[in-house]
């Protein structure tokens, strides 16, 4: 019979994706999630580090990062589909720290506001796009070592006219509106469609207040 050790390795083995026919290289996972998982590789071409995220189904987030060229938003270099058929793509890969890392007792407030707002900035960039985040928590932010802030997962973003990510984010989560994905979610400007992108993910306005200040909820 199988250690729990030695059925880990195996289910590993069995999952780790197959790019012998591309020029990328895994050299390790660094997240994995309900959406997929997120491998450090190397471009084997032109000699660089790039992260590239390999999707458990079918979804939009390569094209929907793909289209909002912004110095917030993580770019997207390629995509591709593996000899399995999931769907892969790659990614800038961003040294440094998640945002609630970063914050977790160092820096002034007036500091950790800056990277607030300068993660505002980006998002109010995708509300420009008629592009709904979804679920900004501060683990999808990455703050680099010279203060650079990047949204750097994009898994259930929303695109116009997607009801059924709407309709699956209304099952997902009983804090939301119904038509949250409508007609607010094309009005930047509206002060409901803040409260759109943090809920629903559990993230309230007060939640992100508590991050900010370093306290403890």
């Amino acid at each position: 019979m199988l250690s729990n050790k030695q059925m880990k390795r195996l289910i590993d083995v069995v999952d780790r994706p197959d790019f012998s026919h591309t020029q990328y290289w895994v050299m390790s996972e660094i997240a994995r999630g309900g959406m997929g998982t997120v491998y450090l590789a190397k471009d084997t071409q032109l000699e660089r580090q790039i992260a590239i995220k390999v999707l458990n189904a079918v979804g939009q987030s390569a094209e929907i990062i793909a289209r909002l060229e912004h110095p917030g938003i993580i770019p997207v270099h390629d995509v591709g589909t593996l000899p399995d058929g999931r769907i892969f793509y790659v990614m800038k890969y961003v040294r440094g720290k998640r945002l609630d890392h970063h914050v977790d007792g160092s820096g002034t407030l007036g500091e950790r506001l800056r990277l607030f707002r300068t993660a505002c900035e980006a998002v109010a960039f995708a509300h420009a796009h008629e592009v709904v985040h979804r679920d900004l928590k501060p683990e999808d932010i990455m703050v680099g070592p010279f203060g650079e802030v990047l949204i750097i997962d994009w898994g259930i973003a929303k695109l116009p006219g997607d009801h059924a990510a709407g309709q699956s984010c209304w099952h997902h989560c009983r804090h939301c509106d119904p038509d949250a994905w409508s007609h607010t979610a094309r009005q930047p400007e509206s002060r409901r469609f803040v409260a759109r992108e943090v809920w629903p993910g559990g993230w309230s306005l007060k939640k992100w207040s508590i991050l900010m200040a370093s306290q403890k909820p």
